[in-house]
C-alpha cells in the first residue's frame, strides 16, 4: 500500500479519534470525501487527448431509509477501529467505491446536522485516490445504486439532494474550479475553522499544563504522526 500523504490544513485531524469526541461531546463523527480527478473525454480533431476535472457524487440506492435515490459526496461515520478521523476517510472511500486514497489534500466548510437517533457533525475532505477515471469505482449495492462525474458547469438541480448536501457540493466545485484554475482556492466560509480549533486548543493545553500539570490536559496534537507529512495543495491537476 502506497503511503498516505496529508496536506497542513488537514494535519489537525490526525489525531485521536477520542480528542475529537471530547471537543465535540455528544456528537457523532462524521466524513464527507469529495474526490476530484480527471476524467478522460476522449480525443479532440488535432489526436490530443481530452482530460478535464470532476467531482464524483454517488447515487443513494433506493432501499435506503433515509434519503432513498437522493445525491450524496461518499462519507460515514468513525467507526472504533478508525484510529484517527483520516483513518474515516480512507476506510469509508475503499468501502464505498472500491478506491484507495493516496492523499488527503485538504479540508472545506463541514456542517452539524441532527436525525431521529443523534446529532452529529460532518467534516469534509478533498482527496487523491489511486484510480484516475470512474472505471474502477465498485459500488457497494446496499448504499448506492450509481454515480456520476460533475463539474462547475454542471446543473446540480439535475441531481436531487438535500440542501445541506447542495452546498458541500457546490462547496467542493468551487474548490476544484479554483484549483484547477492555477489560482489559491479562496477560504469558503467557515473554512479550516476545525483545524485552528484543534491548534487553539492545543496551544492552551500546553500552557495550563505547565502551570497546573495536576489538571487533566486533553492534547489535540500528537509528537508523533502516524502518517507521512508534506505540504500539498488543495488540489493539483
Amino acid at each position: 500500500m502506497a503511503p498516505l500523504f496529508v496536506s497542513e490544513s488537514a494535519q489537525p485531524f490526525d489525531v485521536p479519534l477520542s480528542d475529537l469526541r471530547v471537543q465535540h461531546l455528544g456528537k457523532r463523527l462524521v466524513v464527507g470525501v469529495a474526490i476530484i480527478a480527471r476524467v478522460y473525454l476522449g480525443q479532440e480533431k488535432n489526436s490530443q487527448e481530452k482530460w478535464i476535472n470532476k467531482l464524483l457524487l454517488l447515487h443513494r440506492a433506493e432501499t435506503e431509509d433515509v434519503y432513498p435515490l437522493m445525491y450524496e459526496l461518499l462519507g460515514g461515520g468513525a467507526e472504533p477501529e478508525d484510529a484517527t478521523l483520516l483513518n474515516t476517510v480512507v476506510r469509508e472511500t475503499k468501502e464505498e467505491t472500491g478506491l484507495s486514497v493516496i492523499e488527503i489534500r485538504g479540508v472545506f466548510p463541514g456542517f452539524e446536522y441532527e436525525t431521529t437517533k443523534s446529532k452529529a457533525i460532518q467534516f469534509n475532505f478533498v482527496v487523491g485516490v489511486e484510480a484516475r477515471t470512474g472505471v474502477n469505482i465498485r459500488l457497494n449495492p446496499k448504499e448506492h445504486c450509481g454515480f456520476v462525474w460533475i463539474d462547475k458547469k454542471d446543473d446540480l438541480s439535475c441531481y436531487p439532494m438535500t440542501e445541506s448536501m447542495k452546498r458541500v457540493v457546490s462547496d467542493a466545485l468551487t474548490v476544484m474550479a479554483e484549483s484547477a484554475s492555477g489560482h489559491p482556492p479562496r477560504r469558503l466560509k467557515s473554512d479550516f475553522i476545525y483545524p485552528m480549533l484543534s491548534l487553539t486548543l492545543y496551544a492552551v493545553s500546553s500552557l495550563l499544563s505547565g502551570i497546573l500539570p495536576s489538571l487533566f490536559i486533553v492534547r489535540c496534537i500528537p509528537t508523533q504522526s502516524q502518517f507521512p507529512r508534506r505540504p500539498a495543495p488543495i488540489y493539483t491537476p
